[in-house]
C-alpha cells in the first residue's frame, strides 16, 4: 500500500473522501460565520430612520436629501410604490462633508428591492457627514421602465442607519467555498494522490471518474439554475411554461409568444423531416417573395411594419422556402425521435447539458488515455489539475449558462471532436495489431464525419489522422482494412451530407449560412485581412475588462481599427485571458525537455484553433458563444504541455506554473458564470431571460459591504 495519503495502510480514495468531508464542514462554517460577520456584528444595532430634509434637482435628477448624523456608516434603501418585479434599480448616493460642503456624488449602486440585502450599503465620508442623498433611475430588466406616473414607479425613498445586516446562507457561495478547499487539500504535495498513473492504474481511475463526475455535476447545478433554459415544465418546476392540462410538459425558449420573429429550429426541421421534406411546414409571408432583396433587412422589417405578419429570424431562406442551415445531425438524434414518439418537442436544454455532458467525458478518457499511455509517471494529483484547468479552458459557461438553440451544434460538435480523437489515440495504442486496430479507426472516422453534419468546423480535427496515419505508415503498415476503415465512414456521411444540400440548395456544397435571415446580407459579406485579423486579436489575444464592482467582469472594449460592417457581440475576452490555463501550458510545452513531438502536437492543436477562429470571424463575426469552436483545442494543447513538463522536470518545477494556470481559470470561469447570469452580457448572455432575484441572490452573496 502507497503511502501517498500521509498516513500508512490508509486507501487513498478513503482518504479523498475524507477530505472532502472536511471541506464540506470548512465551507459550513465559514459560511455561517465569516461570509455572515456583518450580520453577527449588528445584531445588536438600534436601526432608525434619517429624516428627510428635501429634494433637490442635480443634472435634472430628483435627490431625496437627508440629514446625517456624524457617524453615518451603514444605511439601508427603502423604496415606495409599486416596483417591476424583475426590473433593477440604479441608486446613486450623494453627500455633504467637512471635506465637501456642497452636494456631491459618493457612488453608485445596483438594488432590487425585493432582496434587503442588495439595498445596504457603507458609506464613506471626508470627515464628518452633514447630509446623504438619494437618486433612483430604471435598471436593467425586462418589465416596466419607472417613470412618475406609471403603474411601476419609485414615488418616495426612506434610509435607514444601522441597519441589522439580514443572515444570508448562500448555497452558491458555500458550493464555490467547498470546491476551492476540496481541491487544494486532495491535489496538495502530499495529499492522496501522489502516487503516478503507472504506480496505482485504480486509484488513477477513480480520480479521473471521480473529477468528471463532480464536473458534470456542477455544469448541472448551473444549468438548472436557470429554468427557462431547461425546457422541461411540470407542477412544481417552470409552472409558466406548462401546458394546461397537462402533469409535465416539454418547450423551447426560441417561442413565437416571447419574439415572433423566433421559432424552434430544431423542432421544426424534426416536423418538416416526418413530412418527408427538407424545408421547414412554415411558410414564409407572400410579401418575401415580391422583395427586391429578402436578404437586406430593411426592406423586410418594412413589410413587418405594413403587414403584421413576421418572417423567421435566423433561418435560411431559398426559392420561397425557408430552412434550417444549422448542423443536421442534433434534429436526428435528439428532436426527430422524440416527436415521432411524444409529438413534442425535445427539451433544447437538456439536448445542450447532455452534449456538455458527453464532451466532459471524452475530454477526461482522451486525456486519460494519453496519461496513462505515453506520460505514465504523471502524479494523479497533476493529472487531475491537468483534467479541471483543460475542462474550465473550454468555454462550457457559455452552454451550460445559456442552453439554447445556437450552442447546442457546437457542444455536440466538441463531443464528436474529442471522442473521435480519444477513438484515434485508441487505434495508436494497438499499433502492430492491425486487426485490433481497424475498429478503433472506424469509430475515429465515423465521429469525425459526424463532427460536420453538426458543426461543421469542428471537423477540422479531421488533421489529426494525417500525422497518425504517417506514424502508422512508418511504423508498421496502412493494410487495405484500416484504409477502407478511415474511408468508408468518410465516404457514407460526407454523401448523405451533399445529397441533403443539393435537396435544399442545388449545390452539395452549400450549406444554406448565406441564405441566413439575419442583420446583414450574408451573400455579399466582405473578405477582408483586417477583419481575420481583429477577430483573431478578440478572440485570442483580447485582455478582459475587470472590475470592482458586482459581476466584476464587463463586456471587453469592442472597438475596432476596421471601418467597415462587422458582426460583434459583446464578449469578455480572449482565450489566453478568460483561460491562462493555455497561456501557462504553451510556456510549459516551451519549457520542456524532449518536447519535440508533443510540441509539434500542441502546435497543431493551436493551429487548428486559430483556424477556426479564422472562419468564424469572416462567416459570422465576433460572437462571445464562438468560444466554444476553439477554446478547447487551446486547451487539449495546454494540458500537453503541462504533462510534458512535469514528464521533463519534474513534479516540483510543474506544480507552480500548473497550479497558478489553473487557479487563474477558475477565477476567471468564476467570474465569468457571474457575467452570464447579470445583465452586462446582453445577447451573448441572454438578455430577454435576465432575472433579477438570481442576480440579487448573487450580488449579496459575492459583494462586500
Amino acid at each position: 500500500m502507497l503511502k501517498a495519503s500521509g498516513r500508512e495502510g490508509l486507501d487513498p480514495r478513503i482518504a479523498v473522501i475524507a477530505l472532502m468531508a472536511v471541506a464540506a464542514v470548512a465551507a459550513a462554517l465559514l459560511e455561517v460565520t465569516v461570509f455572515n460577520l456583518n450580520h453577527w456584528l449588528t445584531r445588536g444595532s438600534q436601526p432608525y430612520e434619517l429624516a428627510a430634509v428635501r429634494t433637490e434637482q442635480v443634472d435634472g435628477t430628483d435627490v431625496y436629501v437627508f440629514d446625517a448624523p456624524a457617524d453615518l456608516s451603514l444605511v439601508q434603501v427603502s423604496f415606495q410604490g409599486e416596483m417591476a418585479y424583475n426590473q433593477l434599480l440604479d441608486v446613486t448616493f450623494w453627500g455633504s462633508d467637512q471635506g465637501q460642503p456642497g452636494l456631491h456624488k459618493l457612488g453608485e449602486a445596483e438594488m432590487w428591492p425585493y432582496n434587503p440585502l442588495t439595498c445596504i450599503e457603507r458609506l464613506h465620508f471626508y470627515g464628518e457627514p452633514a447630509a446623504v442623498g438619494v437618486s433612483v433611475e430604471a435598471g436593467a430588466g425586462t418589465e416596466t421602465v419607472f417613470a412618475a406616473g406609471s403603474d411601476a414607479a419609485v414615488t418616495g425613498v426612506s434610509l435607514t442607519a444601522d441597519p441589522v445586516v439580514p443572515r444570508d446562507l448562500s448555497p452558491q457561495r458555500a458550493g464555490a467555498v467547498f470546491a476551492v478547499i476540496a481541491l487544494a487539500l486532495i491535489v496538495r504535495r502530499r495529499g492522496p494522490l501522489g502516487a503516478t498513473a503507472s504506480q496505482d492504474p485504480g486509484l488513477f481511475r477513480f480520480a479521473t471518474a471521480g473529477v468528471t463526475l463532480v464536473l458534470v455535476l456542477g455544469s448541472a447545478a448551473v444549468f438548472f439554475s436557470k429554468p427557462a433554459y431547461t425546457g422541461i415544465a411540470t407542477g412544481f418546476y417552470n409552472q409558466a411554461y406548462l401546458e394546461e392540462g397537462a402533469a409535465a410538459s416539454t418547450f423551447s425558449v426560441e417561442d413565437v409568444d416571447q419574439d415572433p420573429y423566433s421559432t424552434n429550429r430544431y423542432f421544426e426541421l424534426a416536423r418538416a423531416f416526418a413530412a418527408g421534406r427538407t424545408s421547414l411546414l412554415i411558410d414564409p409571408p407572400a410579401w418575401m417573395r415580391e422583395l427586391d432583396n429578402p436578404y437586406d433587412r430593411a426592406q423586410r422589417q418594412e413589410m413587418v411594419d405594413r403587414t403584421g405578419e413576421y418572417y423567421l429570424w435566423d433561418c435560411a431562406y431559398y426559392d420561397g422556402s425557408y430552412y434550417v442551415y444549422f448542423g443536421v445531425l442534433p434534429a436526428l438524434v435528439f428532436y426527430l425521435p422524440f416527436y415521432l414518439l411524444t409529438g413534442a418537442t425535445f427539451p433544447g436544454g437538456v439536448a445542450v447539458m447532455t452534449c456538455c455532458a458527453a464532451f466532459t467525458a471524452g475530454l477526461a478518457a482522451l486525456l486519460f488515455r494519453i496519461a496513462r499511455h505515453w506520460f505514465p509517471a504523471t502524479r494523479i494529483s497533476t493529472f487531475v489539475l491537468v483534467l479541471a484547468g483543460a475542462w474550465a479552458s473550454s468555454a462550457l459557461v457559455f452552454a451550460f449558462a445559456r442552453a439554447a438553440v445556437y450552442e447546442l451544434p457546437m457542444t455536440m460538435g466538441m463531443a464528436l471532436a474529442v471522442w473521435s480523437l480519444w477513438a484515434l489515440v485508441g487505434a495508436m495504442e494497438r499499433m502492430g495489431d492491425p486487426r485490433a486496430q481497424m475498429p478503433w479507426y472506424a469509430a475515429a472516422s465515423t465521429l469525425v464525419a459526424l463532427t460536420f453534419a453538426s458543426r461543421p468546423q469542428l471537423g477540422i480535427v479531421l488533421l489529426a489522422f494525417i500525422p497518425a496515419l504517417a506514424v502508422q505508415a512508418r511504423r508498421d503498415r496502412i493494410t487495405p482494412g484500416i484504409a477502407a476503415c478511415v474511408a468508408a465512414p468518410l465516404a457514407v456521411v460526407a454523401a448523405a451530407l451533399m445529397a441533403y444540400n443539393a435537396a435544399r440548395f442545388g449545390s452539395p456544397f452549400d450549406f444554406g449560412a448565406n441564405y441566413n435571415l439575419t442583420t446583414n446580407d450574408m451573400r455579399q459579406r466582405p473578405r477582408s485581412i483586417l477583419m481575420e485579423l481583429q477577430g483573431l486579436f478578440s478572440y485570442i489575444l483580447q485582455p478582459a475588462n475587470i472590475s470592482a464592482r458586482f459581476p466584476y467582469l464587463l463586456p471587453a472594449d469592442a472597438q475596432t481599427g476596421y471601418v467597415g460592417s462587422m458582426v460583434t457581440e459583446p464578449g469578455f475576452g480572449g482565450v489566453f485571458a478568460l483561460a491562462p490555463f493555455t497561456l501557462a501550458g504553451l510556456v510549459a510545452m516551451a519549457l520542456a525537455d524532449r518536447r519535440r513531438v508533443w510540441a509539434g502536437i500542441a502546435g497543431g492543436l493551436v493551429a487548428c484553433a486559430v483556424v477556426v477562429a479564422a472562419f468564424d470571424t469572416m462567416g459570422a463575426g465576433i460572437l462571445g458563444r464562438y468560444d466554444l469552436d476553439f477554446f478547447f483545442l487551446f486547451a487539449l494543447a495546454a494540458a500537453l504541455g503541462f504533462l510534458s513538463f512535469e514528464r521533463s522536470r519534474g513534479h516540483k518545477v510543474s506544480r507552480a506554473l500548473l497550479s497558478g494556470g489553473v487557479g487563474a481559470t477558475m477565477l476567471m470561469g468564476g467570474l465569468l458564470l457571474l457575467a452570464m447570469f447579470s445583465h452586462e452580457g446582453r445577447s451573448t448572455v441572454g438578455f430577454f431571460l435576465f432575472d433579477a432575484r438570481t442576480w440579487a441572490d448573487l450580488s449579496a452573496a459575492f459583494t462586500l459591504l
